[in-house]
């Protein structure tokens, strides 16, 4: 077991999303394609691991994500939390944060890049 990660199984339901496929996996939790039971779109779905630590700190970000939201993110091109939910599991929780789905996490991008960095114009 992958210390305190979310096991999933493809097509099983996480809250009113089915489990499409896998995204990326990182320090602090993991995130799935998934696949809303309510409009049928494709969201990507962070799931926190069930370390406390880590699930007091999403809940910080998630409070970043909504003032940026309603501030007018989207007009500035910024990432935007679609909803937020908790997920338990026997005894673990798991914050759930849901977005668009996107290309590559910045870390795969400096990844593909050979950890070189790169300009912004």
């Amino acid at each position: 077991m992958d210390a305190g990660h979310f096991q999933y199984t493809i097509r099983n339901k996480l809250g009113d999303y089915k489990i499409i496929g896998h995204l990326g996996d990182g320090t602090f939790g993991r995130t799935l394609k998934c696949q809303s039971l309510k409009n049928q779109s494709y969201y990507a779905v962070k799931i926190i691991r069930a370390v406390p630590r880590y699930n007091s700190s999403a809940k910080i970000e998630i409070k970043i994500l909504n003032d940026v939201r309603n501030k007018g993110g989207h007009e500035h091109n910024l990432v935007l939390l679609h909803e937020n939910f908790t997920h338990w599991e026997s005894q673990d929780e798991h914050t759930c944060m849901v977005f668009e789905t996107l290309g590559k996490s910045l870390y795969e991008f400096i990844k593909g890049n050979k950890y070189y960095g790169f300009g912004l114009k």
